[in-house]
């Protein structure tokens, strides 16, 4: 009897090893919990529709590359043939859920005839990361560095209440 596939049994994708995998994306002040399938910005939850996640989760496991339309519906979809506006529609769904939509975009960029890129500064995330939903999102614009631990900061606070 075959035993159930682990992380690292996972097959190779465009030179990306699923045993790299993260557990989760933190930018611009959304952390995207891939164990929940739940965005958060600024630590409040962000509704998207299940379609709409799903492009935005492929496009950040593949941010380094422009990714073709039909690639991402075959991905998403799992279909061959998909009208052009439902594509269009996810995407514009996810634009508006991370507020997105001024020119030029900030995070999924349109490569016209090509397809589409996630173009923002991302940090990936462990599972220690995400434990008890414990990131706390940096402000937008901030470094991915700048993502600190929950933790340290109700650490933080809990000493300065105590000492007034």
């Amino acid at each position: 009897m075959a035993s159930p596939q682990t992380r690292s049994e996972k097959p190779v994708e465009n030179g990306e090893t699923a045993a790299s995998s993260p557990s989760g994306f933190a930018f611009a002040g959304r952390v995207l919990d891939l164990q929940r399938g739940e965005l958060r910005s600024h630590g409040r939850p962000v509704h998207l529709e299940y379609r709409a996640l799903a492009v935005l989760i492929y496009l950040l496991h593949h941010r380094s590359r422009v990714i073709p339309r039909q690639e991402l519906v075959d991905a998403v979809w799992g279909v061959r043939f998909l009208s052009d506006n439902a594509l269009s529609r996810a995407v514009s769904l996810v634009r508006s859920a991370l507020r997105d939509q001024a020119r030029p975009h900030r995070f999924i960029a349109t490569c016209y005839g090509r397809g589409y890129r996630f173009v923002g500064p991302v940090r990936e995330l462990e599972p220690e990361d995400l434990d008890d939903g414990s990131v706390v999102p940096a402000r937008p614009g901030a470094t991915p560095h700048e993502v600190t631990r929950r933790e340290n900061a109700s650490v933080s606070l809990k000493s300065k209440s105590t000492s007034l």
